[in-house]
């Protein structure tokens, strides 16, 4: 799952404009998108041993910094 989200950082996260009310009676305006800024983007995986748990539990973190891109 983290390798997805990892993925998905690369499209940008867009950002409406939510004062204009929610659907589905009205679609906001889109006002641009956040993007990951160069170089800072990682994903580092911590792994639990084995002779800790039962299963072979995997997590991972995330850690990314944005910037506003206005169209």
């Amino acid at each position: 799952m983290a390798y997805r989200v990892y993925n998905e950082l690369d499209y940008g996260i867009p950002v409406y404009d939510y004062n204009e009310g929610f659907p589905p009676a009205v679609s906001p305006t889109r006002l641009g998108c956040l993007r990951v800024k160069d170089d800072e983007k990682r994903l580092e995986t911590i792994r639990v041993l084995p002779q800790l748990v039962d299963k072979l539990y995997y997590r991972a973190t995330i850690s990314f910094v944005m910037v506003y891109d206005k169209f």
